[in-house]
């Protein structure tokens, strides 16, 4: 009976704070899980394995100031995605930051997006599927802790997004230097949209200095779009110096209403020594690979979808291949 009143006691008070907190400000998150089986892979201990994933959690809250500032606050929560971790699943900051906004710019300061994703996230439109390929093979953070501006020019032909930043992504800083980031987009005509990306980070204590540059195309139309990205990174400077080279292309297709077929190509071209570390999809790290994505997208609700899809990577210096088969579900609020 004391639990139940306890209980009880504490939901009041936590739907009376979640109350007051929409009256300030707004309330919102997603969820993107996957029921996989992991058909065949080069890591023959990870083969076979099966099960769920809740591959991210967002609960935000955003805030309007007046005087044209607001703040932003954002906690993320994962799955750890490693095929051997047994950890609970717990909640870390994703954003914090304070933002003017005037017209068509805005100023940026704290843990904010970075510059790197672009437009392009926008265009592929299946982050609940899969990351881009920057982000997905390691090669540039999505969040990093400083101070940005972005915004609009020339009537909203011009997108651009600058940032200057600790460099370490959601981690703490660990050298005195600072990263740059940049992108610059164009968008001449409603269906075509262009878009040059570039950052540099000095290392020290023995650190890589880090150079990156991206180009992606986009083409959409209203029952079809595609994108091709290519992505290339240099480290120098380190015990030993090496090269990151990516190219990306996608389509999406409208099969009918409420449905769509995906599909998309990544090719590394070198071998990333990251590779066995990304989440959900670790990559053999000695040789080159493609990545071929394909699925389908039922929206079975106003926020919720339910996407059947695979990923299949094949290697070049290795007879072994990978073959998820993921059953993806997306709904927020």
């Amino acid at each position: 009976m004391k639990k139940k009143l306890v209980f009880l006691l504490i939901s009041v008070l936590l739907a009376a704070q979640i109350s007051q907190a929409e009256a300030l400000g707004k309330i919102s998150g997603l969820v993107f899980m996957d029921y996989y089986y992991v058909a065949n892979h080069h890591n023959e201990n990870i083969e076979g394995k099966n099960g769920f994933w809740l591959r991210r959690v967002y609960f935000t809250y955003d805030h309007d100031l007046g005087s044209s500032f607001k703040i932003r606050f954002r906690l993320e929560g994962n799955s750890a995605g490693d095929f051997k971790s047994s950890t609970k699943i717990e909640p870390y900051i994703k954003d914090l930051y304070l933002e003017y906004d005037r017209k068509e710019t805005s100023i940026l300061l704290g843990l904010s997006v970075t510059p790197s994703l672009g437009k392009l996230v926008q265009y592929w439109g299946y982050r609940s599927v899969e990351k881009t390929a920057l982000n997905l093979q390691k090669m540039a953070p999505t969040r990093d802790f400083g101070l940005a501006i972005k915004g609009y020019a020339a009537g909203e032909k011009i997108y651009y997004h600058f940032m200057l930043a600790n460099g370490e992504g959601l981690k703490e800083e660990v050298n005195k230097e600072k990263k740059v980031y940049a992108v610059v987009g164009f968008n001449p005509v409603n269906e075509a949209y262009f878009e040059i990306y570039g950052d540099y980070a000095p290392g020290s204590n023995g650190l890589y200095d880090v150079s990156t540059f991206q180009v992606f195309l986009a083409y959409k139309r209203e029952k079809f779009r595609a994108g091709l990205q290519y992505a290339y990174q240099n480290h120098s400077g380190g015990e030993k110096d090496f090269n990151l080279q990516a190219a990306s292309g996608f389509a999406v297709f409208c099969l009918r209403e409420k449905v769509n077929f995906f599909a998309r190509v990544d090719r590394m071209f070198h071998p990333n020594p990251n590779g066995e570390k990304i989440s959900y999809i670790p990559f053999d790290s000695t040789s080159p690979s493609t990545l071929l994505l394909a699925g389908f997208d039922f929206e079975v609700a106003n926020d919720f979808n339910l996407m059947p899809n695979l990923s299949y990577v094949t290697y070049d210096d290795i007879s072994s291949s990978d073959l998820y088969l993921k059953l993806t579900a997306y709904f927020c609020w």
